[in-house]
């Protein structure tokens, strides 16, 4: 999920490089400079994260997709994923437009094989993940198994999750957060924190997507609830939250159904820890 960052000092050193070329008359600046100057402005244009458009009060109309049943054959799980993946940009992308917003291009890589993925190795038994406009689908995800009677949704709440980071890119958040996470460090204290509050808002995102599910008559409110109850078993790390806060950001997303109610951004530290 890392983008090129662009280093709080590199506006002084672009500075300094068109002081110098304009103080020798020379009216042309290289290509390299130009890049670096492009990044500069770019970040000084972009709103603070706790004041990006997707925090406004947007709500979804109800979901009503046509899901395929669940085969947990690779092509089995491309149809049901893609399928799931069509009917989220659908009806994100007819509310992102009325607050000015686009859903940018989408891809799914389901991975059957061990495969280039993200500057990493992605295998088949890993857990799914966004990355760069794309979602990774290991199809033989150990954690799959055993659902039961609850698989179907299961496997739709992951793709929720998923979508929520790429909400989080089409909106620039995860391009502003991925450059700060870089400039702290990825396992230092702040950009472990950072990345809890990328995941957590994903989470929260997912559960505005449940909501809608629930109002659309594709699950119960019961089967919602199990959903959102099963949070608090996830498995915690430093860069994902706690079980008890992954579950109190969805169910947040779930109650209020408004993407007003995601800004992690604007938590206190002891929410996204």
């Amino acid at each position: 999920m890392k983008c090129s960052s662009a280093p709080a000092a590199l506006l002084l050193t672009v500075i300094a490089t068109l002081v110098s070329l304009l103080g020798t008359g020379c009216a042309r600046v290289s290509a390299v400079d130009a890049e670096q100057a492009d990044l500069v402005v770019e970040a000084a244009q972009e709103p603070p994260l706790t004041a990006n458009t997707l925090h406004a009060d947007l709500r979804l109309a109800p979901l009503r997709c046509e899901l395929p049943p669940v085969e947990m054959s690779a092509s089995g799980q491309r149809q049901f994923v893609q399928t799931a993946l069509n009917c989220l940009a659908e009806v994100w992308d007819s509310t992102l437009h009325s607050a000015g917003m686009a859903v940018a291009p989408l891809d799914l890589v389901v991975v059957d094989s061990v495969t280039s993925g993200c500057s990493k190795q992605v295998r088949p038994t890993d857990a799914a993940f966004y990355c760069g406009g794309r979602v990774y689908w290991p199809a033989d995800d150990p954690i799959h198994q055993g659902w039961g009677s609850l698989l179907e949704h299961y496997l739709l709440f992951v793709v929720m999750h998923e979508y929520g980071h790429h909400l989080q890119s089409s909106t620039g958040i995860l391009r502003t957060a991925d450059r700060d996470i870089d400039t702290a460090g990825e396992r230092s204290p702040l950009g472990l924190e950072l990345s809890r509050r990328i995941e957590l808002q994903a989470q929260c995102l997912a559960g505005v997507m449940l909501a809608a599910a629930r109002s659309g008559g594709m699950m119960t409110p019961s089967t919602a609830a199990e959903l959102i109850d099963i949070q608090s078993d996830v498995a915690e790390d430093p860069a994902h939250g706690t079980g008890a806060n992954s579950r109190r950001w969805v169910e947040t997303g779930y109650r209020t159904a408004s993407t007003s109610s995601c800004n992690t951004w604007a938590a206190t530290p002891d929410e996204v820890e």
